[in-house]
């Protein structure tokens, strides 16, 4: 189940949009719209994206298939022409990365996975586990470029090929590589 995705230069989203099943707690008339077996934070039971033609109902979805290729296929971005998914109505269009979030439940654990992406590099890419009732990320591992910090230590020759693959790899999400080559130790990164 999909909590919240989170949108910034991506397709028609300029500034940072959120979108999320979190209900408005003041609104008491439809309570049973509203449950929270998952966890005691409440969630809505279901949600429709609406508005007006050009409002960018569509690029949510896009962004949604987008975020799950680049996590699950290396060879995802490297195929794409980059270029034509960043927000091009400024003057400096292309110059800061997308950045696209999810925080998502799995098997009752929940996740919250983030990416920024260039037209040549990842920039910025983490996997944590979410505490959504207390507010809190957990590391799992975060990457800067080709650098990679894990929650569980990693010894030296696992960080260096770790490297190595995503110098060979500059626009392949670790998740994806992890499913080829597992080299992630923690059973998290898995289950995300």
């Amino acid at each position: 189940m999909i909590l919240r995705l989170i949108l910034k230069n991506f397709l028609s989203f300029d500034n940072e949009a959120q979108f999320d099943m979190f209900p408005n707690m003041k609104r008491t008339q439809l309570a049973g719209h509203v449950y929270t077996d998952l966890c005691e934070v409440p969630l809505l039971k279901q949600a429709a994206i609406y508005g007006s033609n050009g409002a960018g109902k569509s690029n949510v979805v896009k962004a949604m298939e987008f975020l799950r290729a680049f996590a699950l296929d290396k060879d995802f971005a490297k195929n794409l022409e980059l270029g034509k998914f960043f927000y091009l109505l400024k003057k400096d269009a292309g110059k800061e990365p997308i950045s696209l979030a999810v925080e998502f439940e799995i098997q009752q654990r929940f996740f919250f996975y983030e990416v920024e992406l260039t037209e040549t590099f990842v920039a910025k890419e983490g996997l944590y586990e979410s505490f959504p009732k207390e507010g809190k990320l957990d590391l799992i591992y975060e990457r800067k470029q080709q650098e990679v910090e894990f929650a569980q230590a990693a010894d030296d020759a696992i960080a260096e090929a770790t490297r190595k693959m995503l110098e060979k790899n500059p626009l392949a999400s670790l998740m994806a590589l992890n499913r080829e080559f597992p080299i992630i130790a923690d059973a998290r990164c898995a289950l995300a």
